[in-house]
């Protein structure tokens, strides 16, 4: 993605560094002291991309261009345009602590937040939607029962369009948690950690995880080797056809890592350091698609600063996960055909979702499914299970209010969105006949 931002100040004490050209493979962190966002490109050069914000923590681009940041000193979320203009998206961050910023492919900014202080075997993390303007929205919370009970702190979308959170499980594993749009949790990976070479496993902390042009899963975890030393040795790891494996374990600084990103080449940058009397630089490292690693950038502390601590990274390509629909089969008006509806009734329309030997239909939630133009939902609040088509398996039947399904004279088909259990969202249509509309 290249653009020129122009030089442009909206918010007071907030400026904007214009004509800054942003190449392709630059990187962006955020320096907690300074109050900079900072581009770094692929030969390492550093420019000022942004002042003046505080504290950004937190940053990420959408597939517009725009950068969001979080200004924890506000706490807001400022939105920089790719044109310049600098404006508060909300004030509306929830407490106590936001831990990641992650954007939908339709552009809905969504937070992580870890729970009050955790007790020892439990802790939580709470998903938010952010609204422009407006409060927050809650999503779900995910509570980790496992023996040291560390919160989730890193998540991004990925495959079929959901969020994935990485945690430590029981016994150490790696567990990865999915969360959808409509906020049902399940877990989507649980493993035990391969051999790192490193002592105290069971202190591992998966701290982001994200997903490269293969779907493949990348873990960056941290893990100590000596409680009484302050560094933290790091390593990634890779979830390759459900297979769990060391990528990364050599190389990468064992300082303090935060966050990771991944460019549209695959090519992942870890943010961190400057936070620790043993690391007192921050620093950008790049690791390869065949992991290979090298130092990118180094952020010395400013004169009379101990430490210079950088917080989350990010990169100007945009990580697509449009949502996946699987297509089921609808029968509309079961028995009938055509299958004639009048959009002036104030009766009901049944609508049976058939199973397939691809697809069991009883595994939808009913309360999940939207029926027509406007979305229209079970008119008695609940399903009913028969086998509709004298298949010999066991199919799903819905009612929806006529006058709430926006079916108008003239159409000739109508469909459904909905999703199951686990998550997987589905869609299917069926042709219809409109009558009484003289």
């Amino acid at each position: 993605m290249n653009r020129k931002l122009a030089f442009c100040i909206v918010l007071p004490g907030i400026a904007l560094f214009g004509a800054i050209p942003v190449l392709a493979g630059s990187v962006f962190v955020g320096e907690l002291l300074s109050g900079n966002v900072v581009e770094v490109d692929e030969l390492g050069t550093k420019t000022i991309f942004a002042s003046g914000l505080g504290r950004p923590g937190l940053l990420k681009f959408d597939k517009d261009g725009n950068l969001f940041v979080l200004d924890g000193s506000v706490p807001q979320v400022v939105k920089i345009t790719p044109t310049g203009a600098i404006s508060t998206f909300t004030t509306g961050i929830p407490e106590p602590g936001p831990v990641d910023l992650t954007i939908a492919d339709d552009g809905t900014l969504f937070l992580l937040v870890i729970g009050e202080e955790p007790t020892v075997g439990e802790a939580t993390a709470e998903v938010w939607e952010l609204v422009e303007s407006g409060d927050p929205i809650f999503l779900a919370t995910t509570v980790n029962e496992a023996p040291l009970g560390q919160s989730a702190r890193g998540f991004t979308f990925g495959p079929g369009g959901h969020l994935y959170l990485a945690m430590q499980g029981g016994q150490g594993n790696v567990r990865i948690i999915r969360v959808t749009r409509t906020g049902a949790v399940s877990t989507f990976f649980d493993a035990g950690i391969p051999s790192l070479d490193l002592d105290q496993l069971e202190g591992v902390n998966f701290i982001d995880v994200r997903f490269n042009s293969q779907s493949d899963m990348l873990i960056l975890a941290r893990v100590p080797r000596d409680e009484t030393l302050p560094l933290n040795p790091v390593a990634i790891l890779r979830v390759q056809d459900e297979v769990l494996s060391t990528f990364v374990n050599a190389d990468l600084i064992g300082c303090e890592a935060l966050q990771f990103t991944i460019d549209a080449n695959d090519n992942l940058f870890v943010s961190g350091g400057g936070r620790l009397s043993g690391c007192p630089d921050g620093y950008i490292q790049r690791v390869d698609p065949s992991g290979n690693v090298t130092t990118l950038a180094t952020f010395p502390p400013a004169a009379g600063q101990p430490f210079n601590p950088i917080g989350d990274i990010d990169d100007d390509s945009f990580d697509s996960f449009p949502l996946a629909e699987t297509q089921v089969t609808i029968d509309i008006k079961p028995g009938s055909f055509p299958n004639s509806i009048n959009p002036k009734s104030k009766g009901v329309i049944p609508v049976a979702i058939l199973t397939t030997d691809t697809f069991d239909a009883t595994t939808i939630d009913p309360l999940s499914v939207g029926f027509g133009p406007n979305g229209a939902t079970e008119a008695h609040g609940r399903g009913h299970i028969e086998d509709v088509d004298g298949d010999g398996d066991m199919d799903l039947v819905l009612h929806f209010n006529t006058q709430e399904t926006g079916i108008q004279c003239g159409d000739t088909s109508a469909s459904l969105t909905g999703e199951t259990f686990t998550g997987q969202a589905i869609e299917g249509s069926d042709s219809i006949n409109t009558v009484g509309c003289r």
